[in-house]
């Protein structure tokens, strides 16, 4: 069982800590599986509709949780841990990945049916290197977000150039103002410095197809970097003048010579030209000796390999007795680990305030107090 609490989920501010803790049974099941870096799997649901998600480590105790909807939010939470030869970083990166702005890649609950997908429960699997297990009892809490939490929009003429760079909108004022740093210290040198290349490659882009005789060539992009793309040059482009006519009726062949880009097609021609028979031997000889080290690499590798398998075989058989002894005693510290580091993440019955303060000083991180100071001075912005 996992347990959450957050502070006055009835009329919640818009950027909240979460805090929680475990039951006994569930401490005994992490520690019998002895899970070194159990995660805590946050989802935030608007509407049934996963709106966000959040990992972090379950020895942390608490977090905080942005909204960017008013109303009604319901905070789902479960235990996670990554098992296999990939590390948690690949596993974050993997559940956090998102199709588009709104989606994730996959889902680990059915939220119909509040419980884990089949996928999950079976541990799903990551090209046989690694899997993901879970704890499939989850805990809710649902927190209700008043609409005077949300920070106020910048002007729209200012979020235009502030946000230039960027594909999505800032999540709260403290990325908005990261963005405006930017936006008015070297982003306009940086602008004028892009405008000028992106002026300079259209430029070039539609000459040469000026050049070569095709129709429909537009050079207005060329004056609006912004407005357009360098494809919009092409975009409109019908046929070639030195190929066909207006009514797509074909000239002559001879009229196709005319173009410039014959004389570079002629200068290819000419530059590549077959090699005589000593160029050959020498490109032989190129070749050949390459790859005949290659291949004695390789089979160096090969025999360093199985050298040294059949030494670790040798080796296992000989100190097998010293190998159990040493695996039960990493066993029993992996055990007195576990017991130092998660032992105070076993729920007491007594009130679990969602505060900083509130929390032992060993879990009072720098990361925890940096959320909790930025919480104070970073409202997040609403979102439709």
């Amino acid at each position: 069982m996992l347990r959450l609490t957050v502070p006055n989920p009835e009329q919640a501010d818009a950027n909240i800590p979460i805090r929680w803790c475990v039951s006994k049974e569930t401490y005994e099941i992490l520690k019998a599986k002895l899970v070194k870096n159990p995660i805590l799997y946050i989802t935030v649901l608007k509407d049934r509709e996963v709106v966000d998600r959040i990992l972090t480590p379950v020895s942390a105790m608490m977090t905080y949780v942005q909204f960017h909807r008013k109303g009604k939010h319901t905070v789902r939470a479960t235990i996670v841990w990554t098992g296999g030869s990939v590390d948690d970083d690949f596993f974050k990166r993997d559940l956090l990945k998102r199709s588009n702005q709104h989606d994730y890649e996959f889902d680990l609950f059915n939220f119909d049916k509040k419980e884990c997908t089949a996928e999950l429960r079976q541990g799903r699997d990551y090209s046989a290197r690694a899997y993901l297990g879970c704890i499939c009892e989850n805990s809710e809490i649902d927190i209700n977000v008043a609409e005077e939490f949300f920070a106020k929009e910048a002007p729209a003429w200012e979020k235009r150039w502030v946000n230039l760079w960027y594909e999505y909108a800032p999540r709260d004022q403290c990325q908005y103002r990261k963005r405006r740093f930017v936006a008015y210290s070297i982003q306009p040198p940086l602008v004028l410095l892009w405008v000028t290349l992106v002026a300079l490659i259209r430029a070039i882009w539609a000459t040469v197809l000026f050049l070569i005789g095709m129709r429909g060539v537009k050079f207005s992009p060329i004056i609006h970097p912004f407005g357009n793309s360098t494809s919009d040059v092409n975009d409109d482009v019908e046929n070639n003048f030195f190929i066909e006519n207006k009514i797509q009726k074909p000239r002559p062949l001879w009229f196709a010579l005319l173009q410039p880009l014959s004389l570079v097609i002629v200068a290819l021609v000419l530059f590549m030209h077959r090699p005589g028979a000593h160029m050959k031997k020498f490109e032989l000889f190129i070749f050949a000796v390459p790859s005949i080290l290659y291949l004695v690499f390789v089979s160096l590798v090969i025999c360093h390999l199985i050298l040294r398998r059949t030494e670790s075989l040798e080796y296992k058989a000989a100190h097998a007795a010293e190998i159990e002894q040493r695996n039960k005693r990493q066993a029993e510290r992996a055990t007195q680990v576990f017991d130092e580091t998660f032992h105070d993440l076993v729920c007491t019955g007594t009130a679990m305030p969602a505060s900083l303060e509130a929390l032992p000083k060993s879990r009072q991180t720098i990361r925890l107090r940096y959320n909790n100071f930025k919480a104070k001075v970073c409202k997040p912005f609403a979102r439709s």
